[in-house]
């Protein structure tokens, strides 16, 4: 149930984590923890609840503490745990920094471990970086079936972390490619997909023009800007498209021969696959002239008789291509798109640049 007069905009859900079993008749309630950089709307942490086994909850009440310089709650919402009970979550601001919680339903059904309650923060603009806590107060329950009595109930406090504002909005700080990306944002390499907002798009695939921006970069410098050409190299690629200094410069630079030769074309829409961008990070890496050694193998995933079975394998010995599996086997999808994150990855190793 929304809180009168807020607006959801971060959802923090406050989740109840299964811990370990209370003693007979008893409940456990736990707040989750967070992590939002000022300013961040729609922040979700859950809370969740664990109760011995064969204890019915009929009904909950706490109070929630917050820090309101740091915090504002933008809604209180039935978990799923709650909502498989049957039970309806009513909740009240009894000020700034409490809000009261009410668990209950007319049916009086078994509330199951699980997350009960949904919590919505915003972080204020003007938060302060750290930790702020999420305390328990003024807890009861009433047990089914007779509703007489009142459960054991133990509380454990959660927390949100306040850090900086990551650069990217689509890049937190808990995803895994964080810190390559940041690097290359960093020392200029890359400037994003977008700038209002700034976004990194992480999850988009590589296009062979994108590609030909990382590599030319990469072997030049963080601010190069190939010429303009005046006389078109590929046919696929004409000279008005923003790609056609790149692409023409990959060329001449010799780390490309195109993806056919009659016409000699460049492709540059199409995505690239993991094993071109062993070959692209690999000669960032080596130089333009850079062959890899014979395959030995050591994939499950890759025939030998490919030809990018000696650049994976390569690329993987060299820490540039992580595997994408290693149960059952060493897997490295060499023919899987390969996606911004993992480009980000890929040109910090051959760079041998420092991450943040």
């Amino acid at each position: 149930m929304k809180l009168k007069g807020f607006a959801l905009s971060i959802l923090f859900t406050l989740f109840i984590v299964i811990g370990a079993r209370a003693s007979s008749g008893a409940i456990t309630l736990r707040a989750g923890e967070g992590i939002g950089s000022p300013g961040l709307e729609g922040l979700v942490i859950p809370i969740d609840l664990t109760s011995e086994v064969g204890t019915d909850v009929a009904a909950l009440n706490f109070n929630l503490y917050f820090d309101a310089n740091q915090l504002v709650i933008t809604d209180v919402s039935a978990g799923s745990a709650a909502v498989a009970a049957g039970k309806e979550v009513v909740s009240s601001l009894i000020d700034a920094g409490t809000v009261r919680v009410v668990v209950y339903g007319l049916n009086q059904s078994t509330i199951g471990d699980g997350t009960i309650v949904n919590i919505v923060f915003n972080i204020l603009p003007n938060a302060a970086l750290g930790a702020t806590a999420l305390d328990f107060g003024l807890l009861s329950t009433v047990a089914h079936p007779d509703a007489s009595p009142i459960l054991g109930l133990t509380a454990y406090s959660g927390s949100i972390n306040i850090e900086s504002a990551s650069t990217f909005l689509d890049v937190p700080r808990g995803h895994w490619a964080y810190d390559y990306i940041e690097a290359l944002y960093q020392q200029g390499y890359v400037a994003g997909c977008s700038t209002t907002p700034l976004l990194y798009c992480p999850g988009a695939n590589m296009t062979r023009a994108e590609s030909a921006v990382f590599v030319e970069r990469g072997i030049w410098n963080a601010n190069y800007l190939p010429p303009q050409p005046t006389a078109q190299v590929f046919s696929d690629v004409a000279l008005g498209e923003w790609f056609a200094k790149w692409a023409n410069g990959l060329w001449g630079d010799g780390y490309t021969a195109g993806c056919g030769t009659n016409p000699l074309v460049f492709c540059p829409l199409q995505e690239n696959t993991r094993a071109e961008g062993a070959v692209f990070f690999l000669r960032m890496m080596h130089g333009a002239n850079y062959v890899p050694p014979s395959a030995s193998g050591i994939f499950e995933d890759v025939d030998l008789a490919k030809w990018y079975a000696p650049w994976v394998e390569a690329a993987y010995n060299a820490g540039l291509l992580p595997p994408c599996a290693t149960d059952p086997g060493l897997r490295i999808c060499a023919e899987d798109a390969l996606d911004r994150a993992m480009g980000a990855f890929m040109m910090v190793q051959a760079k041998g640049l420092s991450v943040p």
